[in-house]
């Protein structure tokens, strides 16, 4: 996937290095600038390792429950469960986002992934319209799929088009958590937080993530593809 590359001038350098940084690694910097030892660092590096295993762990298992979902009801079933499941989070940070400024919505949305799956990333670019950046890597549908539960023969669902795939097929069914996001944020105040940039074969690698500065700049496909109508501008 051709993520584009250009200079990034909301951020200053030093959140810039900061957020391209694994919040881990992040604190086990602070940890050494402190004057830690050597077994400090270790007992560190091995809760690090802890978190990655439960982490990828919870990750499974949400897909497999969420592919017994799809196998048993389709996407209809699908989509109702996780909308019940997206609806609390993103119904509760969509209430101030758009109040925010720009820089401030820039370090949320880069946050919520790199907090969750503690992985850095990589900024693409920024214009006069919007700044784009992808997790390096995906900490969730890439690594699932990296892990091979798409293939073998104990196989996690693939989905047909949807408006819970964006309308996309062969959708993994962990990723629907994306589209049903972006549905929960625009039934909460009419506009996603952000939209995303799906690679071909969804989950190969990261998705790109694209903050607008301007929620009406946002281009209505991004709301079509999710079965929902974009505001009028006023």
């Amino acid at each position: 996937m051709d993520y584009g590359k250009g200079k990034i001038y909301t951020l200053s350098e030093e959140e810039i290095r900061i957020l391209s940084m694994k919040p881990s690694d992040v604190l086990k910097e602070r940890i050494a600038a402190g004057g830690a030892n050597e077994d400090a660092l270790k007992a560190f590096a091995e809760m690090q390792g802890l978190f990655k295993n439960v982490h990828d762990f919870l990750d499974l298992w949400a897909a497999t429950f969420m592919s017994s979902t799809y196998e048993l009801g389709g996407n209809e079933a699908l989509s109702k469960a996780m909308y019940k499941v997206m609806w609390g989070p993103w119904s509760k940070k969509m209430e101030h986002y758009w109040d925010m400024s720009f820089h401030d919505q820039v370090i949320m949305s880069v946050n919520g992934g790199r907090m969750s799956h503690d992985v850095g990333v990589v900024f693409d670019y920024e214009d006069d319209e919007k700044l784009a950046f992808h997790m390096e890597p995906c900490g969730s549908g890439q690594m699932l799929r990296e892990k091979g539960v798409y293939e073998g023969e104990v196989v996690l669902a693939l989905c047909e088009p949807h408006h819970c795939t964006g309308g996309l097929d062969k959708f993994p069914c962990y990723c629907v958590h994306a589209p049903i996001g972006d549905q929960c944020a625009i039934d909460k105040c009419g506009y996603p937080q952000w939209v995303m940039e799906y690679p071909e074969t969804v989950a190969s690698c990261a998705c790109q993530y694209i903050c607008y500065k301007r929620k009406e700049d946002i281009p209505e496909k991004y709301w079509t593809r999710v079965g929902r109508v974009k505001p009028k501008s006023k």
